[in-house]
């Protein structure tokens, strides 16, 4: 059978199946895209600055992870939530936990007020945290001081190969402060 169609002119369904092929094949590359960014961008570790930029006795906010970064000493860093339990519990009210300015007359009377409640680990810090909801009061290692309860809670906190700090964001340390006992082991709230 002949068929009188010009030369070069393709049958119409070879085309539409051609143009539909093309157009799943952009899209799945498309969604491939989209699916690997997004995977990237729940990465749970975090890299930091150098870890030789903390100062031994420094305390730094990252917001955009809101934890406070603590060096404690040469070799002992200390990743702390900037939400406390209390507030974390409490859906409706976010009051996160402030450091105290040094030069505010509250911080002088509150590290001496609570000297005998601090870490050990704090010996000589005169840093306290506030959170103003519920007026509780931590010291730098993120230990309650006002009364027993939870602390603040921990990430894991490691040096990558070049020497930058990484935090797991996704996991937290949560211990509380009971009779005693300065890091009582406490199941994590969401």
């Amino acid at each position: 059978m002949n068929d009188l169609r010009p030369v070069g002119m393709a049958r119409q369904p070879v085309a539409l199946g051609c143009f539909l092929m093309a157009a799943l094949a952009a899209g799945i590359i498309g969604l491939g895209i989209v699916l690997v960014a997004w995977l990237n961008s729940g990465s749970t570790t975090v890299a930091l600055d150098d870890a030789r930029a903390y100062a031994v006795g420094s305390v730094e906010f990252v917001p955009a992870r809101n934890v406070f970064v603590v060096r404690l000493t040469e070799t002992e860093y200390l990743v702390l939530d900037d939400l406390d339990a209390a507030n974390r519990a409490n859906q409706g009210r976010r009051c996160r936990v402030q450091p105290l300015h040094a030069a505010d007359p509250a911080r002088a009377a509150l590290v001496t007020q609570y000297a005998s409640r601090m870490n050990p680990k704090a010996a000589g810090s005169t840093f306290v945290f506030v959170e103003a909801c519920n007026s509780a009061v931590y010291d730098v290692t993120g230990l309650r001081l006002d009364r027993d309860g939870p602390n603040l809670d921990r990430h894991p906190v490691d040096i990558d190969g070049e020497g930058r700090l990484t935090v797991n964001i996704a996991r937290r340390t949560c211990t509380q402060r009971l009779a005693g006992n300065l890091s009582a082991p406490r199941e994590c709230e969401q």
